[in-house]
This record gives structure tokens, C-alpha cells and sequence, in this order.
């Protein structure tokens, strides 16, 4: 079996996996019947992420951008879906997702009408998509000073770390492969914020095991 071809095959897996983790959730939605607990804007950007990426990928030719993208993207607009009808607030969420949905609606009337070489377009489609993802991972940065503020770990997730640094060496290894460096230059800020907060976890979590009395 090629290579390249097995790696694409299990980035596609370990993305969709971690796009997952919207589900817990959406369940905590479903059992409380309200949204107070759960943010609407990571589910909003991560979609319009997926959408921008999932054109890169068709200027591109590259088919595992385009499959990761489209069921990532399907699994966003179902958990926005589910946050909208518990939501007390409907109009405004409503009216964000119309804000998104108009910002990428020129986004691809201007792809379909520009008259630019298609390689000058697809850089800038590249540079756009690699920009909303290091937004997208600069969120964890206020977890993280959370962290050093209250000097307790317990609010960062450990299989959510692991997936995301091996989601971010997947597609930093991808990137080598297809010799698209496009797609490293996101992933950079993935894999250090999740080193971090793995060296968070062994140092408040060594401190707190220390702090506990002995049951011996």
C-alpha cells in the first residue's frame, strides 16, 4: 500500500475524530435543555475554517483536504443546529451564522469571478484558510493562562490534548509528504499549544498528587 495513501487515510480518521468533541457538548445541551454552559463561536469559526480549507483543497486537487472538510463541516452545522434550538437567544446566533454565511458567499463569488491565475488564487486561498486555523488554535492560550492563574490543570483535557497534537503532527507530516507547505504553517501553533498544555499537566498535576494525603 503507498505511503502516502495510508497517511492521508489516517489524517482523514484522527480529524474527524477530533472534530468529535463537539459532541460531549451537544449532549449537555440536550440534558440541560439550555446553552449556557457551551460557546457558539468555536462551532461558527470551525465551520467557516473547514469551508476555506475544503476549497483549498479543491484548487489544489487534493481529495483528503476536500473529504476531512466536508464531513468536519457536516459535523459543525449539526452541533450549530442543535446549539440554535435550545438557544434563548435564536435571532442573534441566527444572525451570526447569516454574518459567516455572507462573508463566504463573497468569498466564492469573488474565486468564481476573479480572472487571476489559478496558482496566484490558490495561494490566497491558502493564506486565508491558514490564518482562520491559527486563530482557531490561539484559543487554547486563554485556557492555558487560566492554568498558571488558578495553578490547577484540571480544566485541561488529556484526550483532547493527545488528539490535537496528533492531529497537528499528522497533517505537519502530510504537509511534508504532498510538499504543501501551506498546510505546515498552521499546524506550528497546534503542536507547541498542545506541548504546553501537556507540560502543564505533568507540573500542576505532580504538585496537586504531591499535595494529597497518603492513603498508605
Amino acid at each position: 500500500m503507498d505511503h502516502l495513501y495510508l497517511l492521508s487515510w489516517i489524517t482523514v480518521i484522527f480529524t474527524v475524530i477530533m472534530n468529535l468533541t463537539g459532541i460531549p457538548s451537544c449532549l449537555e445541551i440536550y440534558r440541560s435543555k439550555n446553552t449556557q454552559n457551551v460557546m457558539f463561536l468555536p462551532f461558527v469559526t470551525t465551520g467557516v475554517s473547514n469551508c476555506l480549507w475544503y476549497c483549498y483543497g479543491v484548487f489544489t486537487y487534493d481529495w483528503n483536504l476536500q473529504i476531512t472538510n466536508v464531513c468536519c463541516f457536516a459535523l459543525q452545522l449539526t452541533f450549530i443546529v442543535i446549539f440554535i434550538a435550545y438557544t434563548d437567544s435564536m435571532l442573534f446566533r441566527l444572525a451570526q451564522c447569516g454574518v459567516a454565511a455572507i462573508i463566504l458567499s463573497a468569498f466564492f463569488i469573488y474565486l468564481t469571478t476573479s480572472s487571476q491565475p489559478h496558482q496566484s488564487i490558490t495561494i490566497q486561498i491558502g493564506l486565508i484558510a491558514t490564518s482562520s486555523t491559527m486563530i482557531m488554535y490561539s484559543s487554547p492560550l486563554m485556557e492555558l493562562a487560566d492554568v498558571f492563574k488558578t495553578k490547577n490543570a484540571r480544566k485541561i483535557s488529556l484526550p483532547l490534548t493527545a488528539a490535537s497534537l496528533s492531529c497537528s503532527l499528522l497533517w505537519t507530516f502530510y504537509s511534508f509528504a504532498t510538499h504543501d507547505l501551506v498546510l505546515l504553517f498552521p499546524n506550528i501553533p497546534g503542536i507547541l499549544s498542545s506541548l504546553a498544555r501537556f507540560a502543564l499537566l505533568w507540573y500542576y498535576g505532580r504538585r496537586e498528587n504531591k499535595g494529597q494525603p497518603s492513603l498508605v
